[in-house]
């Protein structure tokens, strides 16, 4: 019913014409999460309904227990319902990370999850601002790449190109954000699971691992969490739709070496030297035997492939940053990417019972 020029929804709410609402409520998946719970502080001007599967969530934020792989998000649909009509958004940053899940786990998830919440959003006639990964798109179709289907790293990847695919095709307002690696806050360093710092901190610490095949340029290319989760809630909040952006957070300087060096100093100044790993061109690989495999079965094919899909990747110039432009346009904190690094480092080794002043670092 149309008053004034303007459209009215249920319960008399006033919409504008275009059929989108400002943003009042925003209804955001993966609220447990690592970009779920970065994002909510960031959000704190909005009333947001958090969507949690497992986990919690502080802040005193209304949560609703759904499942986003399961039709109407695991709702009755009374629940359903309601959650569709008081959605004025939706963020979408609910997903399975980790490479090594089984193939099933990881579909059911980041494809099948998406198109339910998409279709949450067409219900509710509400826009999406779904976040990503950098591992997605943009690939050139002549690039010098091709991943087995076998590989541990080809079923996120496929997961998440479908993904993001289902969200263009949706023909719903949307933006979509391609963070890089996180690596924790760049204030307290806090970590979670997986992210790329505790894993090259576990990887280099482990006794049996003599050897990391890298080439000597590789770039680290990561982000801290807080610096992403404020980029997209000023986004959000400017109800910025229709872009793509890539995220990441680039010192040039900082590459695999460098950050494995950062490790080993790190470890010594704590009082708990390792060796440091010798860093080894691809071609060596191959003569290396069983020396790599130290981290998992996989580890020598791993990175082989690893070494391959990110030659593809730079070759096609997918490492693009539109940091800089929210940066500016945002008044964005910069923190020096190698400080952010070892804080995190010192929140590991504090996790892990290694260390325990961090003020020390």
């Amino acid at each position: 019913m149309a008053v004034g020029g303007r459209d009215t929804g249920v319960g008399g709410e006033v919409r504008a014409t275009t059929g989108r609402r400002r943003r009042q409520t925003i209804v955001l998946t993966g609220a447990s999460g690592v970009i779920g719970k970065a994002l909510l502080p960031e959000l704190a001007d909005h009333e947001v309904i958090c969507l949690v599967n497992r986990g919690s969530v502080d802040g005193g934020h209304r949560v609703v227990r759904a499942d986003v792989t399961q039709p109407r998000l695991g709702l009755d649909r009374d629940s359903y319902g309601e959650l569709a009509r008081r959605a004025d958004c939706v963020v979408h940053s609910a997903a399975v990370t980790d490479w090594a899940e089984p193939k099933e786990r990881i579909h059911a998830a980041n494809v099948e999850g998406t198109r339910n919440v998409l279709e949450l959003a067409r219900d509710g006639d509400a826009p999406v601002y779904h976040m990503s990964s950098s591992f997605i798109r943009a690939i050139a179709p002549d690039a010098p790449l091709e991943l087995p289907p076998t590989h541990i790293i080809v079923n996120y990847v496929t997961s998440k190109r479908e993904s993001e695919e289902l969200v263009t095709r949706s023909g719903l307002p949307h933006t979509i954000f391609r963070p890089t690696n996180l690596i924790g806050d760049s204030i307290t360093g806090r970590i979670a699971r997986n992210q790329i710092i505790q894993l090259v901190a576990e990887f280099v610490c482990r006794g049996k691992v003599p050897l990391y095949p890298t080439r000597s340029d590789t770039l680290v290319d990561v982000i801290p969490q807080d610096v992403f989760a404020k980029a997209v809630a000023n986004v959000i909040g400017d109800e910025d739709l229709g872009r793509e952006y890539w995220l990441t957070y680039g010192d040039r300087a900082m590459t695999v070496p460098r950050a494995v060096q950062l490790c080993v100093e790190f470890m010594d100044g704590i009082g708990r030297p390792i060796a440091a790993p010798r860093i080894v061109e691809p071609a060596e690989v191959s003569a290396a035997g069983a020396e790599i495999d130290a981290l998992t079965p996989m580890a020598r094919a791993f990175f082989a492939r690893l070494l391959e899909f990110s030659d593809g990747m730079t070759a096609c110039g997918t490492f693009p940053s539109d940091m800089d432009e929210l940066t500016r346009r945002y008044d964005l904190p910069q923190p020096l990417l190698e400080d952010a690094y070892l804080r995190g480092l010192g929140f590991w080794a504090q996790a892990r019972g290694l260390w325990s002043n961090v003020d020390a670092a």
